[in-house]
Formats: structure tokens, C-alpha cells, sequence
């Protein structure tokens, strides 16, 4: 399982979104963050006030992750058009230069962060 099939994985098992923040305020020093679950089972993280971005990036994970893997199909399918581009061509063998900028890009998307 690559990377991506991982992250996939893991989000398929959690909590769906939307998560958001509880503006509710604790003596002025804390935020309270829904996690997920329902109204009938939340899952709450209570953060400091100076976690404030924090709580934004937590809170905007869900979307920001869906976002990011659908990208990344995209450019998975760029890169498979690419490959059966060059594969195809008539100097593959011969002309083509490694530093190919549509080499290049395909190596770049293949390698597995």
C-alpha cells in the first residue's frame, strides 16, 4: 500500500466532516474544537487560546484532505498520459533526454514522499 492508499485508508475510517470550532469560551483562555462525531456523540479537544491556528488546521483537515487527494488523482492520470505518451513515441528509445521536462515531471510524480 503506497502512501496515498495509506492517508486514504485512514480518512475512510474517521469521523466525516464537517469538524469545526465552538466559539465557546473558557475564562478567555481556552477554545473548545468538535473533532467529529454527532451531536448525540461528539468528540471534543479543548485548546489554549494561542492554538488558535492550530484548531483552524484541525478543524479544516477533512476538506483540506479530500481536496489534496483529489488533486492527486489528477495528476496521477497526467501522469499516466505522459507515460503512454512518451512510451509511444518513435525516439523514446533513441532521443529521449532524462532531463526531458515531461521526463522529469513523470519522476517527480512517481516518487513516493
Amino acid at each position: 500500500m503506497n502512501r496515498t492508499e495509506q492517508i486514504q485508508a485512514r480518512w475512510g475510517k474517521s469521523t466525516p466532516g464537517p469538524w469545526f470550532i465552538h466559539n465557546k469560551d473558557f475564562a478567555g483562555e481556552y477554545q473548545e474544537l468538535q473533532i467529529g462525531g454527532s451531536d448525540h456523540n461528539p468528540c471534543f479537544a479543548v485548546l489554549h487560546n494561542d492554538q488558535k491556528y492550530n484548531a483552524e488546521a484541525i478543524a479544516s483537515a477533512p476538506a483540506d484532505i479530500a481536496y489534496l487527494l483529489h488533486k492527486n488523482a489528477a495528476l496521477r492520470s497526467i501522469e499516466n498520459l505522459l507515460a503512454d505518451f512518451c512510451e509511444n513515441c518513435p525516439f523514446y528509445e533513441e532521443l529521449c533526454d532524462p532531463e526531458c521536462r515531461i521526463m522529469v515531471a513523470i519522476k517527480i510524480l512517481q516518487e513516493d514522499v
